[in-house]
């Protein structure tokens, strides 16, 4: 779900990164418990998904926009990015009519989207200042918006209500998106770099260790009752513990792609190639058990958490078997938008979409198709 379309001045080839498309596929899982699981699951574990799923997205919004940055000229990156986003914006909202008991992530990410491709532009001091700026205003976003939000709400502006949430929404406060799409421009530009030999293992490992010991500390805070931490309730520390969380689990993504054990992940991988079908079909089943199957019935259930699970991963590992050609290969909402991205890139002069990057990473896995096809 993020502007990761490229082009350059060669035909080297050029592969999707397998941790990031791992980093996807987490956050699809993790998804799937937010939404429907009916318990928190030993010792409460199963509540880290209500932490970890929109900003793990956000994050990745931010890592396929640098990702994409790295062989578009500004004009080009921007067009991509539009398209994208109008695509999210579109999206959001038609699956927002479908009347499934969810909030939908989709039209706040893209947002984020046209956000982090500006930021994406930024030398990486002002990347951290963005961040930070964000992280501190969330909070006040918030109660700024309260009155106006409640206001709308007794009004039954559902309409002015949709747009006003893809800023300040209770849920998905944008400031907090644009904090981890940050984060996630600086993950790549710190682990995955352009050419030459990938990082050591001493910087992600690092990174991991002081993300476990973030999440720690501040969960030990809480059950200590020293922090009031509660899911999306935009404050400074469940702020920091949200992204502390997402990034800890990205950099894990990046690590274990450099194992052979990686190879036996791979279909979780896949589910990340498609995250955008695979949400819509979620929604759409979600909507049905809400409005025919189960009328009245709350959609928690391990039946949901399981099941959906399982037919993401066979939808992704059926569809890849039809063998199609890029950007179809990811999926048929990823095929789409991606050849609407490749068709406004066209009409940019001068520009050539069958180019692929000259950047290649040596960390780069072939999971799907070739990068400018993302």
């Amino acid at each position: 779900m993020s502007p990761d379309l490229t082009h350059a001045e060669t035909r080297a080839p050029s592969r999707r990164e397998l941790g990031v498309d791992l980093a996807r596929g987490v956050a699809v899982v993790s998804m799937f418990v937010a939404h429907t699981a009916p318990g928190a699951g030993p010792g409460d574990v199963l509540m880290l998904s209500e932490f970890l799923t929109f900003p793990l997205f956000a994050l990745l919004v931010g890592a396929g926009t640098e990702l994409g940055a790295r062989a578009l000229g500004p004009a080009a990156h921007a067009v991509a990015s539009f398209v994208r986003a109008s695509a999210l914006l579109a999206l959001g909202w038609a699956l927002a009519q479908a009347g499934a008991h969810i909030v939908i992530v989709l039209a706040p990410l893209g947002v984020l989207t046209l956000l982090c491709w500006a930021v994406s532009r930024l030398p990486t001091t002002l990347v951290l200042g963005v961040a930070v700026i964000a992280g501190l205003v969330a909070p006040w976003t918030i109660e700024a918006s309260r009155s106006t939000w409640i206001q709308l709400a007794v009004d039954g502006e559902t309409g002015k209500l949709w747009w006003f949430d893809l800023l300040v929404s209770n849920y998905y406060p944008q400031a907090v998106l644009l904090l981890c799409g940050c984060v996630g421009i600086l993950l790549v530009r710190l682990l995955l770099p352009p050419q030459g030999q990938p990082v050591g293992l001493t910087l992600p490992a690092g990174l991991l260790v002081g993300c476990i010991g973030v999440v720690g500390l501040l969960s030990w805070a809480r059950l200590t009752g020293r922090v009031d931490l509660v899911a999306y309730e935009t404050t400074w520390s469940e702020e920091l513990f949200v992204t502390a969380l997402a990034t800890g689990v990205f950099v894990a993504c990046l690590l274990v792609a450099r194992w052979p054990v990686s190879r036996v992940l791979r279909p979780l991988a896949w589910v990340g190639g498609m995250t955008l079908t695979v949400y819509s079909l979620q929604v759409v089943w979600l909507a049905w058990w809400a409005r025919g199957l189960f009328p009245g019935t709350p959609d928690d259930a391990w039946a949901n958490v399981v099941g959906m699970t399982l037919v993401a991963v066979l939808v992704a590992a059926l569809w890849r078997r039809f063998g199609l050609p890029a950007p179809w290969r990811r999926g048929p909402l990823e095929g789409v938008v991606g050849t609407g991205v490749a068709s406004a890139l066209r009409l940019l002069p001068g520009h050539d979409p069958d180019r692929v990057p000259a950047v290649v990473s040596p960390t780069r896995t072939e999971v799907g198709e070739p990068l400018e096809r993302r």
